[in-house]
């Protein structure tokens, strides 16, 4: 799907540029896109972007998994018969 608003991108701007100008160089065009697309794609590979998650949103994910952590897990029989098993002196 990004591949084809992507193609879809290029090819109204295509659309305009060929409109606009009638005298127009598509090998001009052509050597500036891919310039810049390389240069798009260096910029990303060398981590150029990286991931962003607001703050509040981190700080409630942490806080929610800290309590999650802290849960007992004592909801079945099989898990108080082992602890009461571990909790014996031999």
């Amino acid at each position: 799907n990004l591949e084809l608003t992507q193609r879809e991108a290029i090819e109204n701007m295509i659309h305009q540029v060929a409109t606009s100008n009638k005298d127009i160089d598509f090998s001009t065009f052509w050597n500036n896109y891919n310039r810049d697309r390389t240069n798009i794609i260096t910029v990303i590979n060398q981590n150029g972007l990286t991931a962003y998650t607001p703050l509040q949103i981190r700080l409630s994910l942490e806080k929610a998994l800290n309590q999650y952590a802290l849960l007992e897990i004592a909801g079945c029989d099989g898990y108080t018969k082992l602890k009461y098993f571990s909790e014996r002196k031999v």
